[in-house]
């Protein structure tokens, strides 16, 4: 539950002396509820929920390294960048709420350049040094293949 997460992050904050930043989603656009998949946590799904809370011994171990490498200071951003203009451009739907054809030419560095700007703004505000982003950013369409993905 999100208070057990709170409980738990408040606790790591205080073991460790990390900030923790946690920015609520407009339930009405997340894809979840959209589908109206909110409400149907089938048992393969709850199973990996529940596992995400218990990474392999090597996902821990690699995200330690990697937080030492860094030097614990910095930020980690996830960029989802799926929004339903794109989903219904991507799937070729819904016209009417496709992105424009002019906004498809740049719909993505428009994005970067905004999440670029509020990691900056975070940095600024939290004196940390880096940022890695984590993102599931469409890669395109090669025009030769016609293959798309992620």
């Amino acid at each position: 539950s999100e208070m057990r997460l709170a409980s738990r992050l408040r606790a790591d904050v205080a073991r460790n002396a990390s900030r923790v930043i946690v920015l609520r989603e407009n339930g009405a656009e997340n894809m979840c509820w959209k589908f109206k998949e909110v409400n149907s946590i089938h048992d393969w799904r709850k199973k990996v929920y529940e596992s995400l809370d218990k990474p392999a011994e090597h996902v821990r171990k690699y995200a330690l390294d990697m937080i030492k490498h860094q030097g614990g200071n910095f930020l980690i951003a996830q960029w989802r960048s799926m929004t339903n203009p794109l989903m219904y451009t991507l799937q070729g739907v819904s016209p009417q709420q496709q992105l424009p054809l002019e906004e498809q030419k740049h719909h993505h560095q428009d994005c970067a350049k905004q999440v670029f700007s509020a990691a900056e703004h975070v940095l600024q505000k939290t004196n940390l040094s880096r940022v890695i982003v984590f993102s599931d950013i469409h890669i395109g369409c090669d025009p030769v293949t016609k293959v798309c993905g992620y």
